[in-house]
């Protein structure tokens, strides 16, 4: 069975306007079409960005999740001690109660050694919590989980972050 397809082609006042396509096919639109495409066009961009508004309001941006996280790893003085370096939001959880589980991955890196450390905070087992302050308890902790660490030594991290909206933004909860 043998078909032919015949192609139409355009008007003439199609065939004089424009030599492509896509002007073709505005021009060659009805007058009220051609009144009617922007609005349209305007009112359907409207309408994305509306939804991508809400959207964004469910979660945190990532650049809130990885100032927040920095800001927590950072506090306390420990800025003074190491520093976050190669930070990557991998993933990120809506839960059904409006809080929001950040996946993130970044390296932490010691400015010094443990030993060296260990001898500016004067870091030891007997030493109570209260006594070793905020910056010794996080290195004691750290070294008897990782081990001593020289000067500038990279330590990748992984952790699912928790947050929570509140009337001022996201946050990351304080522990109980």
């Amino acid at each position: 069975m043998n078909t032919t397809h015949r192609v139409h082609a355009p008007s003439r006042a199609c065939r004089t306007r424009g030599p492509r396509w896509s002007g073709m096919l505005i021009t060659c639109a009805p007058a009220s079409l051609r009144r009617v495409a922007p609005i349209a066009a305007l009112i359907t961009s409207a309408a994305l960005i509306a939804c991508s508004s809400a959207a964004s309001a469910n979660k945190p941006s990532d650049r809130e999740i990885e100032a927040d996280i920095r800001a927590a790893l950072l506090a306390d003085g420990k800025d003074k001690v190491m520093s976050v370096e190669n930070f990557k939001k991998l993933n990120g959880i809506p839960n059904s109660d409006g809080s929001y589980m950040a996946d993130v991955s970044y390296d932490l890196v010691f400015k010094q050694s443990y030993k060296d450390l260990q001898r500016e905070y004067q870091i030891h087992a007997s030493k109570t919590e209260a006594q070793l302050g905020p910056v010794g308890t996080y290195l004691f902790m750290f070294d008897a989980k990782h081990g001593d660490w020289e000067a500038g030594q990279h330590f990748p991290m992984h952790d699912e972050v928790p947050f929570i909206k509140t009337e001022k933004g996201w946050i990351i909860p304080s522990e109980p």
